[in-house]
């Protein structure tokens, strides 16, 4: 499977779940059998631990279909390179995607000061991008830190995961 083929099946199963035509899966005996004995995901997805943007769900895709890495914020903390490495060494994923979404609560308290429990480098990880959107205009700030955060972890993703910079040049990736 192509980047390309992996991105369109993400995006058609999002065009269902946004139309609320998702496929409502049910797991039988052999199906968790087989699920048990391995796993071919498509893509790995970097997803913020948002109770509601389960990347399977978002995607429409049934369990084995992502190797996901949830995190506040959908950073690239050390998990989420660790993600993205044994989902490209480990299964071939041809897409390695790191998911935003609207109303995220980490960069919402970074934005308004109240992120103290947060931890030093969670927070750090997204004050650098809340830091580049204050004087923009256009987008509300919410929203432009949102979409620049998960830019930067793309960024840091695919700048400190060799394995997948390799198969980025390759075009596998």
């Amino acid at each position: 499977m192509t980047p390309d083929e992996a991105l369109a099946i993400l995006l058609e199963g999002n065009k269902r779940f946004r139309s609320g035509d998702s496929q409502r899966r049910t797991y039988g005996p052999s199906d968790l059998q087989r699920l048990a004995e391995g796993q071919t995901p498509i893509a790995a997805v970097v997803a913020c631990s948002d109770s509601r943007v389960s990347p399977n769900v978002v995607f429409d895709l049934g369990l084995g279909s992502i190797f996901a890495c949830r995190v506040p914020g959908n950073v690239a903390a050390e998990s989420s390179l660790w993600v993205a490495d044994m989902a490209v060494r480990e299964f071939q994923v041809p897409l390695v995607v790191v998911m935003a979404h609207t109303g995220c609560l980490a960069v919402t308290r970074v934005i308004e000061g109240s992120a103290s429990q947060m931890g030093p480098a969670l927070r750090s990880e997204i004050q650098r991008a809340v830091t580049s959107v204050q004087d923009e205009t256009g987008q509300s700030e919410l929203e432009r830190a949102i979409c620049l955060n998960a830019t930067y972890a793309a960024q840091k993703i695919s700048d400190n995961t060799p394995i997948l910079r390799q198969a980025e040049s390759e075009g596998k990736t």
